[in-house]
């Protein structure tokens, strides 16, 4: 694994270890826990009631900060954002398994359909 990466992994612990020990101390476990599964339980304790977390203009420049840590750990890692579920089933094979990606193409997860992004 690369060192730029190790390190910014360490990074985005801390950006979210840090907001987390102000909107929501109590979800900081008491013994000491993997770098990873500390990041994965905080991540959904902030998650879980994002509005709570989000209280005070110092959780909104928190809560920025682990923004900016993602997007950069997604470009160290060369990957683009995260496709977006959509509601509408596939018209092909009617799963509802429609993703939008970044580029505004659709796919189908469950049949592999794909629709390019228009105009």
């Amino acid at each position: 694994m690369r060192i730029s990466l190790l390190a910014h992994a360490d990074h985005c612990v801390a950006a979210v270890r840090c907001w987390s020990a102000h909107a929501l101390p109590g979800a900081l476990p008491p013994e000491p826990v993997r770098p990873g599964r500390l990041l994965q339980q905080l991540c959904l304790a902030l998650s879980d009631d994002l509005p709570a977390a989000v209280r005070t203009a110092a959780d909104a420049t928190r809560a920025r900060k682990v923004w900016r840590a993602y997007t950069h750990a997604c470009q160290l890692l060369d990957r683009e954002e995260p496709p977006r579920r959509l509601p509408e089933p596939c018209p092909v094979c009617d799963l509802k398994a429609l993703m939008r990606r970044a580029d505004g193409d659709i796919f189908c997860r469950s049949c592999n359909s794909y629709w390019p992004a228009t105009g």
